[in-house]
């Protein structure tokens, strides 16, 4: 089973952020067993667009990253790369992080620092519940 959680970030650029972080519940709940977090800016659920999907892995020394889908915005490809280390070593779990919005990677138009913040505490609370 999988748990998966939402919450509202109010943005402060613009329109709020929505997160949904999938964690694996008790049965298939192991050290291995990844984390997913999808940020959206979408005010349309249903409108939303793939803008950047990234893999991290911790180590024994550092978190290891990868861009699966890229974007040619570097200020979202960067935000991305830095919130899903940051969760990765947060909970020494793998870590896919997909952002998505409703026009493209244009209306990003997020505070990114609030928002690393934001998503590394989600799961920092997760970890701790």
């Amino acid at each position: 089973m999988v748990k998966t959680v939402q919450h509202t970030i109010n943005n402060p650029l613009g329109s709020a952020v929505q997160v949904l972080v999938s964690k694996p519940e008790n049965d298939v709940n192991s050290p291995n067993s990844p984390i997913s977090m999808v940020i959206s800016t979408a005010t349309n659920p249903a409108s939303n667009s793939l803008i950047c999907y990234v893999y991290a892995v911790p180590t024994s020394r550092d978190v290891l990253s990868t861009v699966l889908t890229d974007t040619i915005d570097d200020r979202i490809r960067e935000t991305a790369v830095r919130i899903s280390k940051l969760c990765a070593k947060k909970s020494q779990r793998p870590f896919y992080l997909t952002m998505a919005g409703d026009a493209g990677s244009m209306q990003m138009d997020v505070d990114q620092l609030l928002l690393c913040k934001e998503c590394v505490s989600l799961i920092e609370n997760d970890m701790n519940a």
